[in-house]
């Protein structure tokens, strides 16, 4: 899925490798064409292993068959790591965090919030393609263990508590802002008690996912509180 931009990363260097052996070079290249799957704010580690492994092959110290052996081995892991680390949880920290000074409404508080969102995103973005790479380059397939210490299973849960945290605490200001811009209702318990339904609800497709489920309660009792309030009070 990602071999054609795979092998034009490594076409370059896999050169200098086999620098006057045109045959090694095309071997080496039909190597790197082969089936790779990965994230790809990992790629670039795999990259570094698989020059690794050319580096020894063109000394004799390796056999060809490491490369796909190697990238089998570590492209699952590093999906499944990005996956979690980046898509699940800082993408939307990063977005929690910007979001209060996006709610200044003003140009330069929602310019300064985007550049925030980007600020902390590629932050831990570009430092793990870079580390990757490093990493990848220096020790091979023996990298693995050191690349994802870098992702302590307790930071991951820092970030959910914070994610957590800032939607219990976004979510009700949110809904206030929202609500502030509708014509209410009738007064009534019956349309107070919608009105606070339908911002739970709300608030549910705004923290769908499935590790919030007691931050999700919370939230929702405040959003149902806040939807009785402006309506009913």
């Amino acid at each position: 899925m990602q071999n054609v931009g795979f092998l034009f990363a490594l076409r370059p260097a896999l050169k200098r490798i086999w620098e006057g052996d045109q045959t090694g070079f095309e071997e080496s290249c039909a190597r790197a064409y082969a089936f790779v799957n990965t994230h790809p704010y990992f790629a670039p580690a795999v990259m570094g292993v698989a020059l690794h492994i050319e580096d020894k092959i063109a000394t004799g110290l390796a056999l060809p068959e490491r490369v796909d052996e190697a990238k089998t081995r570590i492209t699952g892991p590093l999906n499944a790591l990005g996956s979690l680390w980046f898509w699940d949880h800082l993408r939307l920290l990063s977005f929690l965090a910007a979001l209060p000074i996006i709610l200044f409404s003003s140009p330069a508080a929602v310019a300064a919030g985007g550049c925030l969102f980007f600020l902390i995103f590629n932050f831990f973005h570009l430092r793990t393609r870079w580390v990757g790479l490093t990493l990848g380059l220096r020790h091979g397939e023996d990298m693995l263990p050191d690349l994802l210490s870098l992702f302590p299973p307790r930071l991951l849960q820092s970030f959910r508590r914070a994610s957590a945290f800032l939607i219990g605490l976004l979510t009700p200001v949110l809904l206030v802002i929202v609500s502030e811009r509708l014509p209410p209702p009738a007064p009534g318990p019956f349309s107070a008690l919608v009105s606070g339904l339908v911002m739970a609800v709300t608030a549910m497709l705004v923290i769908h996912r499935r590790w919030l489920s007691v931050y999700q309660l919370l939230t929702l009792a405040l959003a149902l509180a806040v939807g009785v309030a402006r309506w009913a009070l």
